[in-house]
């Protein structure tokens, strides 16, 4: 671009609009290092949400063997539910639930939210 003779070109910014970028510069960077302690919290809190519903999970699977195993010597459920191994552990029992919690996790991937929850009551709605 020529500049023809009597027109100058004004460069700079006034002092005002220095500050303005420079504290919105600092602004930004403040909010970012906050975001970041904020996900470092999340994490954390992500880490003991973890553990906790897999020690929910873990007291759920030994309760449901046992449940299994006494609802069939009391002759609520299966016979084939009473066979246990040299030490004393209901196999089948354990086998079985193992069994239904796969089972879950398989239909939990592949069928979306919607469905899932109508698959789960439709057994309690049919009469």
């Amino acid at each position: 671009m020529e500049q023809q003779q009597g027109e100058t070109l004004k460069r700079g910014l006034k002092d005002l609009y220095i500050q303005l970028i420079a504290l919105g510069g600092t602004v930004g960077a403040g909010l970012f290092w906050g975001s970041a302690s904020v996900i470092q919290v999340a994490n954390a809190l992500n880490v003991v949400i973890l553990t906790a519903a897999l020690s929910v999970y873990n007291s759920c699977v030994y309760c449901n063997n046992l449940m299994l195993f006494g609802l069939a010597q009391q002759g609520n459920a299966p016979k084939a539910l009473l066979k246990v191994n040299s030490r004393g552990v209901p196999v089948i029992s354990i086998l079985f639930t193992a069994l239904v919690t796969g089972l879950c996790v398989l239909l939990n991937y592949l069928i979306d939210a919607g469905r899932g929850i109508w698959l789960l009551m439709a057994p309690f709605m049919l009469r």
